[in-house]
């Protein structure tokens, strides 16, 4: 029994197969890996000139009156296609987090009203707050959503 198995593992037709299977299952990970890694690329790549604007507007030196709202609303159909397009990649366990990132990014409840009027959270010029928080809000929920578009 033992030569019957020994003989068998050091076939070379068996260890073929077995180092095919491998390499195949391996090769099928790292395409899986690369079409993710593109997608969130591409997904972060969505709101990197908002997220960068904003960030640059938080130094002290820069004047207090631009208003992320506007900066976020024009570029709102551009991040709704990049979570569209992303959304099918996130992880099942993860889905549920990843639609909770987003609905707080754009809105302020479950209601799916028109988003556009959502988004006015970030407009110290509408709510009366301090554009420093409205712009910490936004990129804090920018941060939370680009969170799931990790490289792998």
């Amino acid at each position: 029994m033992i030569e019957f198995l020994v003989n068998t593992i050091t076939h070379p037709a068996f260890t073929a197969i077995v180092g095919f299977l491998a390499g195949h299952f391996l090769t099928i990970g790292r395409d899986r890996r690369k079409e993710f890694n593109k997608a969130a690329e591409t997904f972060r790549d969505a709101f990197i000139p908002e997220l960068s604007a904003i960030r640059t507007l938080s130094f002290p030196d820069t004047i207090d009156t631009v208003d992320p709202y506007k900066l976020l609303k024009n570029a709102f159909d551009r991040h709704r296609v990049a979570y569209e397009t992303y959304r099918p990649r996130v992880k099942r366990s993860h889905k549920r987090a990843f639609d909770r990132a987003w609905q707080n990014y754009y809105a302020y409840d479950d209601t799916g009203e028109d988003a556009y009027e959502h988004l006015i959270k970030y407009s110290p010029f509408y709510i009366g707050t301090p554009n420093k928080e409205c712009r910490e809000l936004a990129v804090a929920n920018i941060d939370k959503l680009l969170e799931f578009a990790q490289h792998r």
